[in-house]
């Protein structure tokens, strides 16, 4: 799978399994609205980790990691940031790119006004 990027969606994450399942779900639509045009996982905060050595074990060299929080708070910056880096050092080969939270996206922002109107 060289030079293909996968997308890891990383959602806060319930103790509540089935709050857990809309997360998933969500990611599953994507995949099925958009099977051909690109690979997709989803995670929560507490299996970054594990799933970033999925990833990379299964051959992807390019990962975006797609936060899937509304604003840059704490859970982003201590965990999202700081594991990936710690993850970045341990693998240098493979090229990691973290997007910004929700409220840093003019299409979000954007959405938001349409739902307003």
């Amino acid at each position: 799978m060289q030079n293909e990027t996968i997308n890891l969606m990383v959602f806060h994450g319930s103790r509540k399994p089935e709050a857990n399942k809309h997360a998933i779900a969500f990611g599953e639509s994507l995949k099925e609205s958009y099977p051909q045009e690109f690979h997709s996982k989803v995670c929560f905060l507490d299996s970054i980790e594990p799933t970033l050595n999925k990833i990379r074990d299964s051959g992807f060299n390019k990962i975006r990691i797609i936060p899937m929080f509304l604003l840059p708070g704490s859970h982003y910056v201590n965990d999202i940031i700081q594991l990936t880096d710690k993850f970045k050092r341990n693998n240098s080969n493979l090229q990691i790119e973290i997007c910004n939270c929700l409220v840093e996206m003019p299409d979000f922002v954007g959405f938001i006004r349409n739902q307003m109107k």
